[in-house]
């Protein structure tokens, strides 16, 4: 758990300062929030077999997505309005419910090596939306 958190902050600083020249400081704090709780469901399904999940691990998780989701509207909004802004790359109607656990694994892997702001941001709300559907799905998963 701790290199989970390790790397909430360490994501946290990265798109902190890269947001710094095109995000207006009264929303950095949405993104940060998205940005953090985007990164820690990716930590925990890095770690977690989708085909055995762990009922009260997963009901956590899924709870901590749709506690962000207004966090999240909000960046999605203030993303649309700068003017250099990046379309997703994800093929939304394409997603099956097995293929969502490695594809935001790889998505996090493309916006942990990003260093591009709309770019980085762009991932981020991508991998947001996934993990929104994940939770979705496996929310009050059966035992």
């Amino acid at each position: 758990m701790n290199d989970s958190i390790s790397l909430q902050i360490e994501q946290r600083e990265r798109m902190a300062q890269l947001a710094k020249s095109n995000y207006l400081e009264e929303d950095l704090e949405d993104l940060l929030v998205t940005t953090r709780i985007a990164v820690e469901v990716y930590a925990w399904l890095k770690v977690t077999s989708t085909d055995s999940l762990n009922p009260n691990e997963a009901e956590y998780h899924c709870e901590t997505i749709f506690s962000g989701i207004d966090f999240f509207m909000r960046t999605c909004g203030n993303y649309a309005a700068l003017k250099d802004t990046v379309p997703s790359q994800i093929h939304w109607g394409a997603l099956s419910v097995s293929s969502l656990s490695s594809l935001i694994i790889a998505t996090y892997d493309n916006f942990d090596a990003e260093n591009v702001f709309f770019k980085k941001c762009r991932l981020l709300l991508d991998l947001y939306r996934m993990e929104l559907v994940f939770a979705s799905i496996v929310y009050s998963y059966p035992e």
